[in-house]
């Protein structure tokens, strides 16, 4: 059974058929941007280390600065070595 329509009926039912086809295939695309976020070590990484003071004038005192320089060296290796495990994705 064909179904009679008026001549202008025709081609404004085509053009919406095809219309309400093509919105299906029109659906807009998520397009993820990835983004630079720079993250910076902890703060107390980032301090400087004191140096040390020679407070005297004997071989003793020299000896306490060198201790104390052996320390503070030792204290830095460690701040470096919680750096090298940030950077690694470990503690934060």
């Amino acid at each position: 059974m064909i179904l009679a329509m008026p001549n202008g009926a025709k081609p404004l039912c085509l053009i919406v058929c095809v219309m309400a086809c093509l919105t299906g295939c029109a659906k807009p695309e998520t397009v993820l941007v990835p983004q630079a976020v720079r993250i910076s070590p902890p703060a107390i990484l980032m301090q400087d280390t004191p140096e040390p003071v020679l407070s005297g004038d004997t071989n003793g005192d020299l000896e306490d600065l060198a201790r104390d320089a052996l320390l503070r060296v030792r204290a830095c290796n460690q701040d470096k070595g919680r750096l090298r495990e940030w950077a690694a994705g470990g503690e934060q």
